[in-house]
């Protein structure tokens, strides 16, 4: 599959001037040419040389699953190793900013997350700008978030949970996989809404 180029898709209102192409997601059988930048379109050849897709959460972790899923796909389709590099720290922040700083050669991905957009609100200086920094390429999974309780505990639904949290104020407690993540964030607006 061959890619047309269009230089004004290329960059936010056709600009040139971006810092580094990475993805907020990657298509896992894309030809990854078409998202160069246009210092790049000069390139006889793409690949030429190893592509990284840089993780921003811990070996085994879903997105570092994904990451290597795509990477495996990308690599069949392309003739060209692609190294899954995990960068696990700040709420993904170090691995956005490394890939951000990047050449922007179309070499180095980011396999982000919807941290890459609510970090920008929850950290003062994050080291990058999602909508300056980024290009979204594909979207290439979603999950979606389940709310658990004990067993133990007696409610059968949401409105039963509601309930008993409204009955004892103060004394429920959520658990989520980090401050800022997707399940936080919906912890706290389920806390805002009921």
């Amino acid at each position: 599959m061959k890619a047309k180029y269009n230089n004004d898709q290329l960059s936010p209102a056709g600009k040139a001037k971006r810092r580094s192409i990475a993805a907020l997601g990657l298509g896992s059988a894309l030809p990854l040419s078409f998202i160069a930048s246009r210092s790049s379109l000069a390139q006889t050849t793409y690949p030429s040389k190893p592509i990284r897709i840089v993780v921003g959460y811990a070996v085994g972790g879903p997105t570092d699953l994904a990451a290597r899923l795509i990477a495996a796909k990308m690599q069949d389709s392309m003739g060209q190793t692609i190294i899954v590099e995990n960068k696990p720290g700040a709420g993904s922040n170090i691995a956005s900013a490394e890939v951000a700083r990047a050449a922007p050669d179309g070499y180095t991905l980011l396999l982000g997350t919807v941290a890459n957009a609510t970090n920008m609100t929850m950290y003062k200086n994050p080291g990058y700008d999602t909508m300056r920094d980024f290009v979204a390429i594909s979207q290439v999974m979603s999950a979606p978030s389940i709310l658990a309780v004990n067993p133990n505990l007696a409610v059968q639904s949401l409105k039963d949970l509601i309930a008993l949290a409204k009955s004892k104020p103060g004394t429920l407690s959520f658990g989520s996989s980090g401050a800022g993540g997707s399940p936080h964030l919906a912890g706290e607006l389920l806390q805002f809404r009921a």
